[in-house]
């Protein structure tokens, strides 16, 4: 992990460290936005937060959803088990504009869970009784590819866009393994 940091000094370690554990105390808000390192594939971006599933256990993780997954990505978060959010190689945009009848986490979704406002969840409807409601106020990263990463797909806006970056904070690898 060390070798991470050596090789990307753009990335303060401590900055990320601070906010991590701050999303972690306080969850997603205004003032503690989702640490989200971004970068070229193969910068070891994964390697830094794959830890996440041991510590709090690979069922207390929700990962990222299969895009244009059915009933609800966020669905198992209705249990209330999960402890951590971690969206591996996730693209924001993408989710929220496909498939477009029913986006796998729509915009608005998005920068509800990620601001710790409620929202309802898409659940089965052969064990459950409509869609509750869920407020999210626990830890959350994410990484993910920066070229392309906010450009506008879709029916998701470009004002929809900008509140969604307000909803992350980003850590920009730019070491390729095995580049040296």
């Amino acid at each position: 992990m060390s070798e991470f940091f050596e090789n990307n000094p753009e990335i303060d370690q401590q900055r990320l460290a601070a906010s991590l554990r701050k999303i972690m105390c306080i969850g997603p808000c205004k003032e503690a936005r989702v640490p989200t390192i971004v970068g070229k594939p193969n910068s070891a971006k994964s390697t830094v937060l794959d830890p996440s599933r041991k510590v709090f256990g690979k069922d207390a993780v929700l990962g990222k959803p299969k895009l244009g997954a059915a009933n609800g990505a966020l669905s198992m978060m209705a249990k209330g088990d999960i402890r951590f959010v971690y969206f591996d190689d996730y693209r924001p945009v993408e989710y929220a504009a496909y498939p477009k009848d029913n986006p796998t986490i729509p915009a608005t979704d998005f920068l509800a869970l990620f601001c710790g406002q409620p929202f309802n969840i898409q659940v089965s409807q052969s064990f459950n009784d409509g869609h509750p409601g869920m407020e999210y106020h626990k830890g959350a990263a994410m990484t993910a590819k920066e070229e392309g990463l906010w450009d506008p797909i879709g029916n998701v806006t470009r004002e929809e866009i900008r509140h969604m970056q307000a909803r992350v904070e980003l850590f920009r690898a730019t070491h390729q393994v095995g580049e040296d």
